[in-house]
């Protein structure tokens, strides 16, 4: 006898119901692996764009570029600015677009009157080093053993990293982009983007009468593999950023790109035009911004066990252009892991507006006052210091 194969017509409707629910979720499955996953692999591989640049650069050419490369690195790929090139005009921070072409403007005349700085060869302030005024004095007279880096973080961040192994810590000073360090008519940013990093090095160190022994270079792409890496960093977000890009003010986690978009932040309403006072608040948010990116950065390392952080400074050469060799670089990991203080400071002078050019002016005996009242203080006490700002 046959069997009986006839189904109820509520049962027949709970599995068709139950057909499509299976055949939905296997059609969303699909769009989420084609679709989806192809979108979000797009945001970590690097895209490259066409982008062409020409005017006041040294190579001017069509160009391929990463996605998201600001101005200042494509500068950069085209071996830099000619002497006299209206830098003042051109902001390096925009990111550049595919098929776009970007000219960088001239001075009057072409830029034809506008000579290329002078590199001084030696301490342009030899007085500040005579025997016995040395910054670097231990409690015998002796000097201090002390390394000191020149950090680049494209385009407009300078930042003077001091290391003393003795005094057990490190020191970090952050140089305004628009120093004005020579008598010629060029900003800190202006020497870096005009004679590449060894000879602004050299100005940088016969200003300060300060011996720099490296130099660390880092782009958008470096900075942002570099936060990633350390898993993100947790940061406090000041009222004013969180206003301009509408987010909750207080403490934040931030991957790479929400790192790189907070440190180069700049209040609009702040900066408008080219009020000084305006310009300084702006500036001066910005760069206690990137003192405390600093500091995030400095814990979340911490927070990394041994061996990620090992394999983090042997990829050090994908992250950052630097003449540190590797060797050197890992003698300075071990030694540095045992330093729990760090201070954070500003070159100290004042800022002066000349027709449309703003300049920031150093206080120079002023900045080696401070640093010698503050390596003195830690001779007193090294071991029970906090981390400081000044």
């Amino acid at each position: 006898m046959p069997a009986n194969n006839w189904v109820s017509p509520k049962v027949f409707r709970r599995r068709k119901i139950a057909f499509w629910v299976v055949l939905g979720l296997l059609v969303l499955t699909g769009l989420v692996y084609w679709v989806a996953l192809p979108l979000l692999a797009d945001n970590r591989e690097r895209v490259a764009i066409r982008v062409a640049v020409c005017g006041a650069v040294n190579r001017p050419a069509v160009y391929s570029m990463e996605r998201g490369s600001d101005l200042g690195m494509l500068i950069r790929r085209a071996g830099g600015l000619k002497p006299g090139a209206d830098f003042f005009r051109v902001d390096a921070e925009r990111t550049v677009l595919n098929d776009s072409v970007y000219i960088i403007p001239f001075r009057g005349n072409g830029g034809a009157a506008v000579r290329l700085p002078v590199v001084p060869e030696g301490l342009m302030n030899k007085e500040l080093a005579l025997e016995g005024d040395s910054l670097f004095l231990g409690k015998d007279g002796r000097e201090l053993q002390h390394v000191s880096i020149l950090y680049v973080g494209l385009p407009a961040v300078y930042v003077l990293i001091t290391f003393y192994p003795e005094l057990n810590r490190i020191q970090c000073t952050h140089i305004p982009f628009s120093t004005r360090f020579l008598a010629e008519d060029y900003r800190l940013m202006d020497l870096f983007f005009t004679l590449d990093i060894r000879p602004t090095l050299h100005i940088v160190e016969a200003s300060l009468n300060l011996k720099i022994d490296y130099f660390l270079i880092q782009d958008r792409s470096g900075f942002i593999s570099l936060i990633d890496r350390l898993g993100g960093v947790d940061c406090n977000l000041d009222g004013t950023y969180a206003q301009g890009v509408g987010v909750k003010p207080g403490k934040g986690r931030l991957d790479g790109f929400g790192a790189w978009e907070f440190i180069r932040f700049l209040d609009r309403q702040d900066a408008r035009g080219l009020d000084v006072r305006g310009l300084e608040v702006a500036y001066d948010a910005r760069r206690h911004r990137q003192q405390g990116m600093l500091r995030a950065m400095r814990s979340a390392f911490g927070e990394l066990d041994t061996e990620d952080q090992l394999k983090l400074i042997a990829r050090i050469g994908e992250l950052f252009q630097t003449n540190m060799d590797r060797k050197f670089v890992l003698s300075l990991y071990r030694n540095m892991l045992a330093v729990p203080e760090f201070s954070f400071g500003t070159l100290p002078g004042y800022y002066s507006a000349e027709g449309d050019r703003l300049f920031f002016y150093p206080d120079i005996p002023g900045y080696r006052s401070l640093l010698k009242r503050e390596i003195r203080s830690y001779l007193v006490a090294p071991a029970n210091r906090k981390q400081r700002v000044y």
